[in-house]
């Protein structure tokens, strides 16, 4: 299984790796191919499903978190990139990165401050992203944020600690939250 945090294959700091995924838990489209830890998505491109995921919102001096899925079916596909590593005693550890873009006009209404969104490979584009094509002159038609509508509703601020296990039930039930449903209050 990989693990979520990409350490390049030429990293050799023993002991900081952990420092390194915390940095790479996410990957620039704007800067994919110019960026040394990630320029291996010429050939180890990637894609991570997953139910949903989180993304929290900035209102009235306060984040309020959202909880993010397809609209039309279980399953999101997330654009990534992967490395293999070799650690301190030889063991082979792959790792990954997830790719962003700029936020869509639904996602910069929740992911305010930043306004940024994962990757999202449409389920028809999958196997050509998985494709071996080149990359200088065939990635860009990818790297462009979803334009489809996703479903999101708050959540519980439960999900903001992040020893509480986010895999539950509780962590993805709707949780309203009074103050965002009058948006006048947002004028004061």
């Amino acid at each position: 299984m990989m693990k979520w945090g990409l350490i390049p294959h030429w990293f050799s700091e023993y002991g900081n790796e952990n420092n390194m995924a915390n940095k790479t838990l996410n990957a620039r489209c704007e800067t994919l191919q110019e960026k040394k830890s990630f320029q291996v998505v010429s050939r180890n491109r990637c894609l991570v499903l997953i139910n949903g995921f989180y993304e929290w919102n900035s209102s009235f001096g306060k984040k309020y978190p959202y909880y993010i899925q397809n609209e039309t079916s279980e399953f999101l596909t997330l654009g990534g990139v992967w490395d293999s590593w070799l650690d301190q005693v030889g063991n082979e550890v792959q790792t990954f990165s997830i790719i962003t873009t700029p936020a869509n006009s639904q996602m910069e209404t929740i992911h305010n401050t930043k306004k940024r969104m994962p990757l999202i490979i449409p389920e028809d584009r999958s196997n050509e992203w998985l494709s071996n094509f080149d990359v200088k002159k065939e990635i860009e038609p990818f790297l462009v944020p979803f334009q489809h509508n996703l479903k999101a509703y708050t959540v519980s601020s439960f999900i903001n600690k992040p020893k509480n296990n986010r895999n539950i039930d509780k962590a993805h039930q709707n949780y309203n939250y009074p103050e965002l449903d009058n948006p006048q209050l947002d004028l004061f």
